[in-house]
């Protein structure tokens, strides 16, 4: 009897918290609360509207102005960057920063030329196929020209060329700026009339190097110019990559 009335006297014990409890509790949330109140009246300070926008070339001045005065906390960085490389597609990266407590960086990181495509103009382009400017009359001097079999289609600044002619012969432009020994040599023109027929003029040779893996061809051009015909090079007419077997025409 004795023990079930201990068991009857231990079950109407209540469950006690500890009055420090209560105590951290409230000071846990006057803390958030005031952090919450601070954080609000910062969000909205003056303090903190832009003022001071730098903006890197090409972008226009009017992404300035639509800037200036707002709050550095409510700008929409992923929105902006995206309208702006939808603007801009000769652009390879913007890149937005904050500069407390009032300053916003525009920076951008164009595409390179890589060569330049003859059309009824002379276009600088890029490796992906981006059109970089609006085209002028004369070529340029520093850039290799590209020609390919009468395009008919819109052409304008930004625009990406579904080319697939013309997309090989940016390959082998870029691998042909970045080979070190055809520096010693004058490459004017590559023809991408014919993928398969994908050829470059070295000086006066008609080089002749079709589909496959260009920088193993021009490594092998190298071979050949260096070890073989350089001393004749004057005679030789063309030089015939395509095949497993080199094949070089000397002029008559």
């Amino acid at each position: 009897m004795a023990r079930k009335r201990r068991k009857r006297k231990s079950q109407r014990k209540k469950l006690r918290i500890p009055p420090k409890i209560f105590l951290w509790t409230g000071i846990g949330i006057g803390i958030l609360a005031t952090i919450i109140v601070i954080g609000r009246a910062v969000y909205k300070s003056d303090a903190f509207l832009i003022t001071r926008v730098v903006v890197d070339e090409p972008l226009d001045k009017r992404v300035e102005r639509e800037l200036l005065g707002r709050s550095l906390f409510r700008i929409p960085l992923q929105e902006i960057q995206r309208d702006l490389m939808e603007e801009y597609p000769e652009l390879k990266a913007i890149r937005i920063v904050k500069q407390f407590p009032s300053t916003v960086s525009i920076q951008v990181r164009p595409r390179k030329p890589v060569a330049q495509w003859k059309t009824t103009r002379y276009y600088l382009m890029g490796r992906e196929g981006v059109v970089l400017d609006s085209g002028r009359d004369e070529p340029y001097s520093e850039y290799v020209v590209i020609e390919t079999n009468g395009y008919r289609g819109r052409i304008s600044k930004g625009m990406q060329i579904d080319d697939r002619a013309l997309q090989g012969a940016l390959s082998l432009a870029e691998i042909i700026q970045s080979s070190s020994f055809l520096r010693e040599y004058t490459v004017r023109t590559i023809n991408a009339s014919q993928l398969p027929a994908l050829s470059f003029s070295l000086g006066g040779i008609n080089v002749m190097v079709g589909e496959g893996d260009w920088r193993k061809k021009i490594a092998l051009l190298q071979t050949l110019l260096e070890e073989k015909i350089r001393e004749n090079l004057s005679a030789v007419k063309y030089i015939d990559l395509r095949y497993q077997k080199v094949y070089v025409g000397y002029k008559r």
